[in-house]
């Protein structure tokens, strides 16, 4: 122990190391601001008046609007999810969120929409890997769910892995490991954690 504080003590010494540290300081918190300038939110507010949001202040908006889907991803809570997409686009009498009338999505269908991430993936067609649409899947389904998205794993596996038994093992085994039940944090997305993956791989290099 004496040696390794000894060796980290010679190293802190280091100029380089100083504006190393610098840098990952600096690079910390432009990799934090730029995926906010990323975000934007579009809707028609109570009064008809159209909104438009940017940065922190559509993060907020978002966050509000699905505070109701916050927590725990039961099972129970992702098939209330789908059939409420379900009826807001049957009643709509489209098959896609995106032919929704303007503002139906921002009350409808974004406070659930958490919820519904990943469901058309775990339902993805074993042999193909193609996914179905929302309004294609049966709720009655989606009460087994975490046993889907495991046997998503094993197709998956199957098609990208198929002369490697070890790899598709490994796959489930470390899927099998991944704490459950998910929980949803809204105000997070794709885009943020790729973000963070780039400054952990830049503060590794450092």
């Amino acid at each position: 122990m004496r040696i390794l504080f000894l060796e980290l003590k010679r190293v802190m010494k280091s100029k380089l190391t100083w504006i190393l540290l610098a840098l990952a300081l600096l690079l910390s918190l432009l990799l934090a601001w730029l995926p906010t300038t990323y975000c934007y939110s579009n809707y028609t507010d109570e009064d008809g008046n159209e909104v438009n949001l940017t940065g922190l202040a559509s993060i907020a908006h978002e966050k509000e609007r699905q505070a109701d889907a916050a927590g725990i991803v039961t099972p129970q809570r992702v098939r209330e999810a789908v059939e409420t997409y379900q009826a807001c686009l049957s009643s709509c009498g489209v098959t896609e969120s995106y032919d929704l009338p303007e503002g139906v999505y921002e009350w409808e269908i974004l406070p659930i929409a958490p919820l519904l991430h990943g469901v058309k993936e775990a339902f993805a067609d074993p042999d193909t890997g193609m996914t179905p649409a929302i309004m294609e899947i049966n709720p009655e389904q989606i009460d087994d769910y975490y046993s889907v998205c495991e046997a998503r794993i094993t197709s998956l596996m199957e098609m990208e892995q198929p002369d490697s038994p070890g790899a598709q093992g490994k796959a489930i085994k470390m899927y099998r490991n991944v704490e459950k039940p998910f929980e949803v944090y809204p105000g997070m997305n794709s885009t943020v954690l790729d973000y963070q993956n780039i400054m952990g791989f830049l503060v590794l290099l450092f």
